[in-house]
């Protein structure tokens, strides 16, 4: 609800910016409307010159990162191998699940996480302070990395990726609130954060594929269906920014977007608890390792995930006329 709200006044902040500048723009074009052949004519108008430095940052801006793009593509494998020799419900790994080796697999990501991080944030405030150095002018909504920065801003982008996998919610329905409270124009921060989902996103699902806990199926259509809906969805904000050449809608957009997630999250987290309670499904923490059945009981050696012993416990409570739902769920 606070995030739904500091969007929806950084909406009306955008507005009254933007209808400001609109007002500004046309005093200044009456009040110059006749110094254009002037200045055409003025003998003392001067060429400005930048220091070759400064071109050199002006040209480096102007091009696409393909370095930390290379930096996230790496994170990403790193992560993705790390996951692959845990394993998950969805395959054994390479060591048994819950050991002290396990438990290092797990961890094994995080220091290489967060020195790249670290590294990187080093780069940015290095370049940050020769841009100071040389007078380069930051424009509107441009992120000031200080050295406090590079270090603040990874803490948010952290809890909104532990949001996202934790709730199961979009990461750029985090990254997008918090770019704006930056400083980050509308347009900006919205093709920011929908970059950073490409991998937010894709590492999430590739954690439950591995897990066991992602349903292919289900995953197709919802990817195809959210797909269609963002390709019709860019395209109509595109047009309507292009022909009035405004941006505070997009904020709008994005702050009701907030408020009616808010609202069937809720909803949805209710009916989710009263389903479970009516099938007496158990409501709190379930073993992190898949259960091994015992040989000289029947079973096998080979793992049997807690998703296939919740349906088998099911099926049998209710062959069972002695069982109620209600008593196996004690």
């Amino acid at each position: 609800m606070w995030t739904t709200l500091r969007t929806t006044i950084k909406a009306k902040h955008t507005y009254d910016k933007e209808a400001a500048a609109e007002v500004d723009a046309e005093r200044q074009s009456l009040l110059h409307a006749g110094s254009k052949s002037l200045n055409r004519n003025n003998p003392f108008l001067e060429v400005v010159s930048f220091p070759r430095q400064l071109q050199d940052i002006m040209v480096a801006e102007s091009k696409v990162n393909w370095t930390s793009i290379g930096v996230l593509c790496i994170s990403w494998i790193v992560i993705a191998v790390f996951s692959i020799l845990k394993g998950g419900e969805g395959g054994a790994g390479i060591v048994p699940c819950g050991t002290f080796f396990y438990w290092c697999l797990v961890l094994a990501p995080l220091p290489i996480v967060v020195g790249t991080v670290w590294h990187i944030g080093n780069v940015l405030s290095a370049q940050y302070e020769l841009k100071l150095k040389y007078g380069f002018e930051f424009a509107d909504g441009d992120l000031q990395w200080t050295k406090r920065n590079t270090r603040v801003y990874p803490l948010y982008c952290i809890s909104a990726g532990f949001c996202a996998g934790a709730l199961g919610i979009a990461a750029g329905t985090i990254l997008g609130p918090v770019l704006l409270e930056l400083g980050m124009l509308p347009l900006s921060g919205t093709v920011s954060s929908g970059f950073m989902v490409i991998f937010t996103a894709s590492s999430t699902t590739f954690q439950f594929l591995v897990m066991g806990q992602l349903q292919i199926d289900y995953a197709v259509f919802f990817c195809s269906v959210g797909l269609v809906g963002g390709a019709i969805g860019n395209t109509i904000v595109t047009y309507f920014v292009k022909k009035y050449n405004k941006t505070w809608f997009v904020v709008a957009i994005l702050s009701a977007v907030l408020a009616v997630s808010t609202v069937l999250m809720g909803y949805a987290g209710y009916e989710r608890l009263q389903s479970s309670e009516a099938h007496g499904k158990s409501l709190g923490l379930r073993p992190l390792c898949p259960m091994v059945l015992h040989p000289n009981l029947g079973g096998s050696s080979k793992p049997v995930t807690n998703r296939q012993v919740q349906a088998v416990a099911q099926a049998a409570i209710k062959k069972s006329p002695l069982i109620s739902p209600k008593v196996g769920a004690k």
